[in-house]
């Protein structure tokens, strides 16, 4: 199970957004990539995270269908 792990085999569950499963492995999903560093590029530029989930909402920018959200 390590050795599947560290070759960036899938261990099952829910993937972090951002990434995507391709032949069980674990790669970069370009799509979502772009925006998980629109959301960094915005909050490195001082926004509040709620002004950035604004943004996103108001963009169409969904986290797979479903819309962004925040807790505390």
């Amino acid at each position: 199970m390590k050795e599947n792990r560290l070759k960036g085999y899938s261990q099952g569950g829910r993937l972090v957004y951002g990434y995507k499963k391709n032949d069980k492995k674990i790669v970069i999903d370009e799509n979502e990539a772009a925006i998980v560093r629109y959301i960094y590029e915005k909050y490195d530029a001082g926004y509040y995270v709620n002004d950035i989930l604004t943004m996103l909402k108001t963009k169409g920018i969904t986290n797979r269908g479903k819309p962004f959200y925040y807790e505390m």
